[in-house]
């Protein structure tokens, strides 16, 4: 910036409540330059955008968990103060969740988040929220006399069932298998005593055929000795 010994003012864009380390040299025209003055200097801050999207993200007995995202334009450094219904809970950091303690089952809270930065705040939008705890993750169901008596009868009576169901097919197979196998026996002796009596027949009609070949071979000689004996007598009737 050439000056000529008048005062120079230079805008820079700069964003708001950054801190900047400004130096300013002096040259002459025959380049030479003079010791830099340096100063420390904090840009103005706007306020910030509000916070945005809250969200419950997790659900216990009596606390939740708070989420949420941090403004678009934060115009600084931030932290943030939550608020649901009477209480107050200033978080001093720029962390963009949040453990919410001490809240009491059915009761409807409206939850703000607000963004702080050093020139002011902004609040989010209202999200209103009924706490329901998930009863069967935190609290255990009270035993009573009938639900015991209940249960120890389950415990009992199903193991006999099991037992006597098991008998009762294990019986039913081995009836099955002994018809099966008396079944194989029968046709088994069955088929023996036609095999015995097919070989009896076989045996005696063997024996009937035999004695009659032999019958006719021992009659057919003599027929013929006595067919000869004939014929020679009447040969010799026939010469005398």
């Amino acid at each position: 910036v050439s000056s000529y010994g008048r005062q120079v003012s230079r805008s820079l864009p700069v964003v708001p409540g950054g801190l900047y380390r400004v130096k300013v040299w002096s040259i002459n025209g025959q380049q030479i330059s003079s010791k830099p003055k340096e100063a420390t200097y904090r840009a103005k801050s706007s306020v910030p955008t509000k916070p945005r999207h809250l969200t419950i993200t997790r659900v216990c007995k009596d606390d939740v968990e708070l989420n949420w995202i941090p403004p678009r334009e934060p115009n600084g450094e931030l932290h943030y103060i939550i608020r649901y219904g009477s209480n107050t809970t200033n978080t001093t950091s720029n962390l963009t969740y949040y453990n919410l303690t001490g809240l009491v089952n059915g009761t409807t809270y409206n939850i703000t988040v607000m963004a702080v930065n050093s020139a002011g705040s902004n609040t989010s939008d209202v999200m209103e929220y009924t706490h329901k705890p998930r009863i069967h993750n935190t609290i255990a169901p009270t035993p009573t006399t009938t639900s015991t008596n209940g249960d120890l009868t389950v415990i009992i009576v199903a193991p006999i069932l099991l037992l006597l169901l098991i008998i009762i097919i294990g019986v039913s197979i081995t009836f099955i298998c002994a018809c099966i196998i008396h079944k194989r026996k029968s046709k088994e002796k069955q088929l023996n005593m036609q095999q015995q009596e097919e070989g009896q027949w076989r045996t005696e009609y063997n024996y009937y055929t035999d004695n009659e070949t032999e019958e006719t071979t021992a009659n057919q000689p003599q027929t013929l000795v006595e067919e000869n004996n004939y014929h020679d007598i009447d040969d010799d009737d026939v010469m005398r």
